[in-house]
């Protein structure tokens, strides 16, 4: 399936590139290719737990939270501060609980003010802002003391990588190399585990 098939499957609209710069250290919305996420799902399906709630910082429209619901059954949270990508998100979210109800929310707010939940276990990003964002939302992150935090890195930054492996916390547990990956080494997707 191409990704307006995969839209269409799950009753939403996600297809759209979107020039949504809020600051200088945000970066512009583009949508998770659905073969990626399928990839990474199929990949991942053994560490997912029941009681996990995968969080999308930087989630757009939602394409991430809503498709990651839809195979895991899990809760899924997505936090967003483009207040346009966040209406079009609510959209998409009551558009696919018309086929089916699953837990989803969406959050419209700086990541840096969002409050970190214990229940939050699992953390997508797409680089959706700069390294000094980056490091200040994991510091947050590590002052929860979680016992469970995964961090999933799609087409992952290179300081992004840096920054986790120097902090000696988390560990990377996977890699998955994207179709392209002998072209581009960012066509990735790394897991990192506390």
């Amino acid at each position: 399936m191409n990704d307006a098939q995969y839209d269409a499957k799950l009753n939403i609209h996600t297809e759209i590139y979107f020039e949504s710069y809020s600051r200088s250290n945000i970066h512009r919305y583009e949508p998770t290719y659905y073969r990626h996420l399928e990839q990474l799902f199929q990949a991942i399906a053994h560490k997912i737990q029941t009681d996990d709630v995968l969080i999308d910082i930087g989630s757009g429209m939602h394409r991430v939270p809503i498709y990651a619901a839809d195979y895991f059954g899990i809760k899924t949270k997505g936090v967003e501060i483009n207040k346009q990508l966040y209406m079009s998100a609510v959209k998409n979210i009551k558009q696919y609980h018309t086929i089916k109800q699953c837990q989803i929310e969406a959050y419209n707010c700086d990541i840096l003010k969002y409050n970190i939940k214990q229940e939050d276990t699992i953390f997508f990003f797409f680089n959706p802002f700069s390294i000094n964002v980056f490091k200040t939302f994991i510091n947050l992150l590590l002052k929860e003391n979680k016992k469970r935090c995964i961090i999933i890195l799609y087409y992952p930054d290179g300081d992004y990588i840096s920054y986790l492996r120097d902090l000696n916390v988390f560990q990377c547990t996977m890699v998955i190399e994207l179709e392209h990956y002998y072209k581009d080494e960012r066509e990735q997707i790394l897991i990192f585990e506390i």
